[in-house]
């Protein structure tokens, strides 16, 4: 994201949702994290981890940003749509 979005709207208005994948061990496989950014102040709202790559891991980490307060009714997520990349 460039500069002209940040302090674009508020706290609270502008959110990334972004999931990663990193490996944990060869015995242990892969592990995946979904973090919730607010674009305003850069600043991590919300994250959940998991072994499974399903739909439940970002809403968890949506939830938690939404159960700290803080999100403006109307709020707007980006995400990359499901995009894979290591």
């Amino acid at each position: 994201m460039g500069r002209e979005t940040r302090g674009s709207g508020g706290h609270g208005v502008l959110l990334l949702l972004e999931v990663s994948t990193h490996a944990a061990s060869p015995l242990e496989g892969k592990l995946y994290l979904a973090n919730c950014i607010d674009l305003a102040t850069r600043e991590v709202i919300g994250w959940a981890m998991a072994d499974h790559h399903r739909a439940e891991l970002p809403v968890a980490a949506l939830r938690m940003a939404a159960g700290r307060g803080g999100l403006e009714d109307g709020c707007i997520m980006y995400t990359d749509r499901g995009s894979e990349h290591e």
